[in-house]
């Protein structure tokens, strides 16, 4: 069997797999935001018009899908990893809630710090492979 972690830089992988899913919360908050053009007073001859998209509400609107499909696919890496306390672990400390320390998670999931450690590398792992951003 070819071995699939070769070459791989772990720590740097780690590292671009976390930047990821620390951004999960921002970007969930943005998912959800309900995005209202404003109406205004339109007083030429012309008559008002909801069809105007103006630059503002187009950039949210791009934010939002953006935002929308990139919970989805970090979701589905983390649904993804094979080990159950692993992905408890990665869903715990990324994805749950409030933004949490480490031994705030390590206590939720009642657990030893070590093991919680060890599950969280790995995790941090398999999502990078999971989100294709592993770094050699």
């Amino acid at each position: 069997m070819i071995a699939l972690f070769d070459g791989i830089n772990i720590e740097k992988t780690k590292a671009a797999a976390e930047m990821v899913l620390m951004d999960y919360r921002k970007l969930k908050m943005i998912s959800k935001r309900e995005i209202q053009q404003k109406m205004t007073s339109n007083y030429d001859s012309l008559s008002p018009s909801t069809a105007d998209v103006t630059p503002e509400l187009e950039r949210k609107v791009v934010a939002k899908i953006y935002a929308e499909q990139e919970t989805e696919r970090i979701e589905r890496a983390v649904e993804s990893i094979p080990n159950e306390k692993q992905r408890m672990v990665i869903e715990e400390r990324y994805l749950k809630g409030y933004e949490k320390y480490d031994t705030d998670c390590s206590l939720n999931l009642d657990m030893p710090t070590s093991s919680y450690s060890n599950y969280k590398s790995a995790g941090l792992i398999a999502v990078a492979w999971a989100l294709g951003c592993e770094e050699y």
